[in-house]
């Protein structure tokens, strides 16, 4: 699945590192690390055209839509607009550059525990069959 990083509406693919195998000059299989861009992220942006640009969408101060609502609010940007609604460029730019430093690895999320739920009731027609308790338990 690919994975990407979304700066001000501009996005661009995130880091991974990831153990893989490839063929030497030889013909014989060795493992190496790969660290760089997302393969999927960037497979993808070359199905859509986009390999030479390196990124997808738009800053959001050029977004049309946007740039209509703030009008239509009567602000004169879309900075002012953006800036009431309580977005901090500062801010988002620190987790931005928090995220591009980050490298993803596909790793097998750690299994918990699962939900037990309580399952059955009382046969009110014949009072025979009651359940009570969880499922595949036996009845009273």
């Amino acid at each position: 699945m690919p994975k990407f990083i979304s700066d001000e509406g501009v996005w661009v693919p995130a880091k991974e590192k990831v153990a893989l195998v490839r063929v030497n000059e030889d013909g014989n299989e060795e493992p190496f690390i790969y660290e760089g861009p997302d393969r999927a992220a960037m497979e993808m942006l070359k199905d859509m055209d986009l390999a030479e640009v390196g990124y997808m969408g738009q800053h959001f101060t050029e977004n049309v839509d946007l740039f209509e609502l703030a009008r239509a609010k009567g602000y004169d940007n879309v900075e002012e607009y953006v800036k009431r609604l309580g977005y901090k460029s500062e801010k988002a730019k620190e987790l931005v550059e928090k995220y591009k430093k980050t490298y993803h690895t596909h790793e097998a999320p750690k299994k918990v525990q699962g939900t037990t739920f309580s399952g059955g009731g009382v046969n009110t027609a014949t009072g025979q069959g009651n359940k009570l308790g969880g499922f595949g338990e036996p009845g009273e």
